[in-house]
């Protein structure tokens, strides 16, 4: 049984909305594995309410996990296009890889949030992975 996960690499990633649309039309996003450090960022950044007044809990901070699971997973895309046909381009922060804020602008909350799934559940080996 093995105990080490797959060496980190990129993949490509379709919306389950646009699963059904002719492949041109889909708008591929390419991922990538979290590094370890932002693994343990995002992981440091679950913020867990205790209620005095009762024995539940609520776990908080997802907002803050999406923007840091996409800023880190999400390395750029093919096929994304305006409703006019052109293409969107894919902008990084300035000096490094990471994507900018102002292109994360163009995304809807809905898709953020299923990007960010992809990326953090793909920080997690599988049962297949581990042997189990």
């Amino acid at each position: 049984m093995p105990i080490f996960t797959r060496p980190r690499e990129s993949y490509e990633y379709t919306l389950r909305a646009e699963l059904d649309l002719p492949e041109d039309e889909r708008t591929t996003f390419l991922l990538t594995d979290l590094r370890e450090r932002d693994r343990v960022r995002i992981m440091d950044s679950f913020k867990i309410e205790v209620s005095e007044s009762s024995d539940s809990g609520a776990v908080g901070g997802s907002g803050t996990r999406i923007y840091m699971a996409i800023k880190a997973g999400l390395v750029g895309w093919r096929g994304a296009r305006y409703e006019d046909g052109t293409d969107v381009p894919f902008k990084t922060e300035s000096g490094s890889k990471r994507v900018s804020d102002e292109t994360l602008e163009l995304l809807s909350w809905a898709d953020k949030m299923e990007l960010a799934e992809q990326i953090l559940s793909s920080a997690y080996p599988s049962e297949d992975e581990t042997g189990k």
